[in-house]
Order: structure tokens, then C-alpha cells, then sequence
């Protein structure tokens, strides 16, 4: 009859540590890789706010040219609204092509932002 392993069937506790160590390890790994998607889904929710608020800031600003080259701004400030937020944009005019533009944006998450730019027409 063959002799059997002395480690796989020893009863003492000769497995314990190394099974401990393994799966310590595994749910260290597990923990770790949990906290890095979580991570990650915030960056990308960040991302994806920070595309927002520059596209409504494209957009407002592109009605508001639009409107001044119509003629149409009649009232300060201006609000406009579009599907991801509104923007409202204070304006001074500097010169009779320059303008300051005062730009705050809502999102419809929530989130304000406070941009501040010239717009000088000569160039558009």
C-alpha cells in the first residue's frame, strides 16, 4: 500500500495559513478593484458634466451672437434654456464690437459654473 501525503492529510492546521494568505489576497484584490470602479464611474460622471457645461456654453454663446446680430437683445441679462440646462449671460459692451461676457451655467444635475469672457465681433 503506498504511503500517503503527510501534508494533505494532516488535521493540524498545515493548510490554514496558506488558505488565510490566499484569500486575504483575493479580497484585498476584490476591495481594490471595487474602489477603482468607483473611481472610475466618478471621473466619468465629472467628464461627462464638464461636457455639458462647455457645450451649453458654445450654444449659449452662439445664440447670443445670433441675437445680437438680429437685433434681439433687448433685456440684461440674457437666459437661455436647452435640454442638459440654462445658461444666463450678463453683458457689458465695451466697444460697439466688444463685449464682456458673464456667463452662468446650470446644468440639470444641479451644478453652477461661473465662466467670464470678452466677445469681440470683429473676429467673428
Amino acid at each position: 500500500m503506498k504511503k500517503l501525503s503527510f501534508s494533505i492529510h494532516d488535521q493540524h492546521g498545515f493548510f490554514l495559513p496558506s488558505i488565510l494568505f490566499v484569500t486575504t489576497l483575493a479580497l484585498v484584490v476584490l476591495s481594490v478593484s471595487i474602489q477603482m470602479y468607483r473611481n472610475e464611474l466618478e471621473i466619468t460622471h465629472n467628464q461627462i458634466e464638464q461636457l455639458r457645461v462647455e457645450t451649453l456654453l458654445q450654444m449659449g454663446r452662439e445664440q447670443f451672437i445670433d441675437d445680437r446680430n438680429k437685433n434681439q437683445l433687448k433685456v440684461n441679462p440674457v437666459v437661455y434654456s436647452f435640454p442638459h440646462g440654462e445658461i444666463e449671460i450678463q453683458y457689458l459692451q465695451l466697444e460697439e464690437d466688444l463685449y464682456q461676457l458673464h456667463n452662468t451655467i446650470s446644468t440639470i444635475d444641479g451644478f453652477s459654473y461661473t465662466i467670464s469672457h470678452k466677445l469681440d465681433f470683429k473676429t467673428n
